[in-house]
């Protein structure tokens, strides 16, 4: 049985580079979804201020609505397409770091941090919610350890691929065109999804 655990350990840690980019990527979505998911209630609080007459009492809500779910799909996709690209060998020293060094470069461990941070919390509260009413207050310090082990192992690894790994840039203005939306996205997620409200006056 040991023998077959530790080749289970080996293929697991062998093939791990091919699969731990879902995982990834799978945290931060939860993240997205939960930003978005407060995005159009904001949106559609500012938009039933403005003084105009829309073409139904519906609009305001279903442009909210659409908005931020066409929001969650851009993000989603380039947080994708970012974590797709981060597959050079880490950075040795800084000079080969600055070659690097793009928009997109920056911006995305700032998104990243926030909204895994995110991601791992909603885990969390789905473990919570399933095991209340059988592990009554284990519940909750078994969620918290879940989503730091989750927040950890692929938050965290995926941040450091985003600092270390990201490819040397055509031009240094790449990723521009995402940044408003990408960093809407971790505002949202880091008010929504950390314990921020609470340390504010």
């Amino acid at each position: 049985m040991l023998r077959w655990i530790n080749k289970l350990d080996r293929l697991l840690s062998f093939s791990s580079p091919s699969w731990i980019w879902l995982g990834q990527w799978g945290t931060v979505l939860l993240g997205i979804h939960l930003a978005a998911d407060r995005l159009d209630d904001h949106l559609l609080e500012a938009l039933l201020q403005v003084p105009f007459g829309w073409p139904s009492p519906e609009f305001p809500l279903a442009a909210a609505t659409w908005f931020a779910v066409a929001v969650e799909l851009m993000v989603g996709a380039w947080a994708l397409w970012t974590i797709g690209i981060t597959r050079n060998e880490p950075a040795k020293n800084f000079a080969v770091w600055r070659a690097r060094l793009s928009v997109r470069s920056v911006v995305a461990p700032l998104f990243w941090a926030p909204v895994a941070a995110a991601g791992s919390w909603v885990v969390a509260m789905s473990i919570e919610d399933a095991t209340s009413q059988v592990l009554l207050e284990a519940a909750q310090p078994l969620s918290g350890l879940v989503a730091a082990v989750v927040g950890l192992r692929l938050g965290g690894s995926a941040f450091v691929r985003m600092v270390r790994q990201m490819p040397e840039p055509k031009n240094r203005l790449e990723g521009l065109w995402a940044t408003p939306f990408v960093l809407l996205v971790a505002g949202l997620a880091a008010f929504h999804g950390l314990p921020i409200r609470g340390m504010l006056p």
